[in-house]
């Protein structure tokens, strides 16, 4: 029989280390009953933070890049951007834009 071992680390000095040795059928059983449940709870919260705009930040985070190179493509037209105030928005549209354009000169 083909079983998994699973460790909860400790996170506080006062708590035990957990260790469970779960069997590949009951493992197989628990994640089919839970992919619902998680699927659900995962796009209720995906809708809460997905926005049309980003910040620098934001972007830099998506892209996984430097918040200077956000703007190293923003100054360089190749990215639309909107102000808000002294805040640089990028829309999402137009970063998936910029990628399948960079995309398309790499190929």
């Amino acid at each position: 029989m083909k079983t998994h071992e699973l460790h909860h680390p400790r996170g506080h000095l006062n708590e035990a280390q957990v260790s469970l040795v779960i069997p590949s059928a009951a493992l197989e059983m628990l994640a089919d009953r839970l992919e619902p449940f998680l699927r659900n709870r995962l796009s209720v919260q995906g809708e809460a933070k997905v926005t049309e705009f980003l910040t620098v930040d934001e972007a830099a985070a998506l892209l996984r890049c430097r918040r200077g190179r956000i703007y190293d493509v923003v100054s360089s037209r190749r990215l639309p951007r909107l102000k808000d105030g002294s805040r640089v928005l990028i829309r999402r549209a137009d970063i998936d834009a910029y990628l399948e354009c960079e995309t398309r000169k790499t190929r």
